[in-house]
């Protein structure tokens, strides 16, 4: 469905040891991908390792310097066709909420925003406040919120409300460019669980940039891991690569993990504070998350009830 093929990007940097002259700095090094349609693909790295700038070639954001991008076998960046292609089927939900959602803007106006959209593709009028209080009662929110303005909502609720934004395009892609991490660890896993739902629901197909494991395992059916520009390896079914995880965190630039053993067959939770926990939960594997009670709960049982058996 949609596809890159040997992308290489660079980014134009001033010479520090000359008073003229500037140098490129590459950042993405012969990536290559393919995302299936109905899968949600996880793109795993830790900071400046290239993510953000790969998702901005996936939306027609940034013309790369080299390779392809292609969505439905139209090459995105090679005519106009390509790129209406892209802005017919593709939508984005960025990371910081409080500047993608105009402040002057109502919610009824922002979600129009996407509504105006699926209208210039159509060719029709829709009934907007109908369609603003199906896409709210979607995303978890009551019809009341349509009047009112950014500043007025929690940063969980504006997230909702940018999520129901991109869905009211009718995109078959949407993009989350670290769309959860700056929202509180409990409003994550009720975003997440709400992404779940719509996928399942509407059928689209998800591109997951994020540097957070838990989030990764928890939504994602494969996973790409970039590091430094490259993609060092490609995972397919990411809920059952508990093993995979633990032997290759080093390899892939995340740091900072504390390891710990728990029999799993004797208790459900574990009351251990550290950036990264990792419990040993099969023989030689090793499953990594965050070291929040109810997050670990929350994973195991819903992801892996056997391994409580």
């Amino acid at each position: 469905m949609l596809e890159l093929k040997n992308i290489c990007v660079s980014f134009r940097r001033e010479r520090q040891d000359k008073i003229f002259g500037h140098t490129r700095q590459q950042v993405l090094f012969d990536v290559s991908l393919h995302v299936k349609r109905g899968i949600c693909l996880g793109i795993l790295g830790e900071s400046g390792s290239g993510k953000s700038t790969m998702g901005r070639v996936l939306c027609g954001l940034l013309r790369p310097d080299s390779g392809e991008a292609m969505l439905d076998g139209i090459s995105v960046y090679g005519s106009r066709a390509g790129r209406r292609n892209l802005q017919n089927k593709l939508s984005v939900v960025f990371q910081d909420y409080t500047t993608s959602a105009n402040p002057r803007f109502r919610v009824r106006e922002i979600i129009g925003e996407g509504l105006t959209v699926q209208e210039r593709r159509e060719g029709g009028r829709l009934d907007r406040d109908k369609e603003t209080d199906s896409l709210l009662k979607m995303v978890g929110l009551s019809p009341d919120f349509a009047g009112r303005f950014p500043h007025e909502l929690s940063g969980g609720q504006l997230q909702r409300v940018c999520i129901a934004r991109a869905v009211a395009c009718l995109p078959e892609v949407i993009v989350f460019d670290e769309a959860i991490s700056s929202l509180d660890a409990h409003t994550q896993v009720q975003v997440m669980d709400l992404l779940r739902e719509l996928k399942d629901r509407l059928g689209l197909t998800y591109i997951f940039i994020t540097h957070d494991l838990t989030s990764i395992t928890y939504l994602c059916d494969d996973v790409l891991f970039l590091y430094k520009g490259h993609v060092t390896e490609y995972c397919r079914q990411s809920r059952n690569m508990w093993q995979y995880v633990g032997q290759n965190v080093p390899d892939n630039g995340l740091q900072g993990v504390t390891r710990a053993d728990f029999d799993l067959t004797k208790r459900d939770r574990a009351f251990i504070k550290t950036e990264y926990l990792c419990i040993n939960v099969t023989p030689g594997g090793v499953l990594s998350l965050p070291g929040v009670v109810y997050q670990f709960a929350l994973f195991v049982v819903q992801e892996a009830p056997d391994l409580l058996k």
